[in-house]
């Protein structure tokens, strides 16, 4: 009899990486009740080898190409990858495989039904897991990480990205590999207790106390909001040279910390991505039954 799948695709900030390091953390503990987080990457992140197994252009993938291996080092690394992946598929029998990428939900077309025929190859039964977040929130989230990474503008073009995630991925995914595999849960309803306990519960039937972790407030202060903004504009990530690397780097991290009252506040939403968001949100709690969040106003 062959695995389940469980493949958590995101979205990003909603507690992915804390869910990734208390799984890992916990394989004894998730092998007693026959759940196997993938081991076959080592220690890495899953989603780096399964976006460079499964695209028909690896390098179009900005972290494959920012190891920029030979293509033969490339052509070989995926297929290690690849058998690594199907020994240990063989070697659990019939429990239970979680696969975690945030960026794997970036897969479509072609690469995305590549995913999908694999998937359906090697597991009786697949759930595809992605879990959203209030667009607001979700907005302001990611510009405060982009402003830690060194982008200088990360504004409204960002707010609009964003937007087609909320129904392109889940919906994507459902066409893929079936309306009845893919599972859209809310952030929001999945922190109390613990959003590990929680997630644990809802996607691989497992409530155990000892399955824990806390989600890591990153949330900027206006200080650092404003310092940070000032800096990426002096100093944009892109530019190379001495100063962008040794430099640039741990100012940002020393201009993170400043103290002070929490940044509540958003990029700019304009009138058009505002409507594309409500859209969007209305159609994810219609096809897969979760509760609407409140309208973006457009600013």
């Amino acid at each position: 009899m062959a695995p389940r799948l469980v493949l958590h695709i995101g979205s990003h900030k909603t507690g992915t990486t804390t869910i990734q390091h208390a799984l890992a953390a916990n394989r004894p503990l998730l092998e007693s009740h026959g759940v196997h987080y993938s081991q076959a990457f080592g220690d890495r992140p899953h989603s780096v080898p399964i976006m460079r197994m499964f695209l028909r252009d690896p390098l179009s993938y900005r972290h494959v190409a920012r190891q920029a291996l030979p293509p033969l080092r490339l052509a070989a690394a995926i297929e290690a990858d690849r058998s690594a992946l199907r020994a240990e598929i063989e070697a659990i029998g019939d429990g239970t495989l979680v696969i975690s990428g945030e960026d794997i939900g970036g897969l479509e077309g072609d690469d995305l039904d590549d995913l999908a025929a694999f998937c359906n190859d090697h597991f009786d039964d697949v759930k595809v897991v992605y879990v959203v977040r209030e667009p607001e929130a979700l907005v302001r989230s990611i510009h405060h990480q982009l402003l830690r990474s060194g982008e200088g503008r990360a504004d409204r073009f960002r707010a609009v990205a964003i937007t087609g995630r909320y129904a392109r991925v889940p919906q994507r995914f459902g066409a893929a590999f079936g309306r009845d595999r893919v599972a859209v849960a809310r952030f929001e309803d999945l922190l109390a207790p613990d959003i590990v306990r929680q997630w644990c519960r809802r996607f691989l039937d497992i409530d155990d106390a000892r399955l824990v972790g806390d989600v890591r407030n990153e949330g900027l202060s206006s200080a650092a909001v404003w310092a940070l903004r000032w800096w990426n504009r002096a100093v944009p990530r892109e530019r190379p040279g001495i100063v962008a690397v040794k430099v640039a780097r741990p100012v940002r991290g020393l201009l993170t910390r400043l103290p002070g009252r929490r940044d509540l506040s958003r990029p700019p939403i304009d009138a058009a991505s505002a409507a594309r968001i409500n859209d969007a949100v209305a159609r994810l709690a219609e096809d897969f039954g979760i509760e609407p969040y409140p309208a973006v106003k457009a600013d």
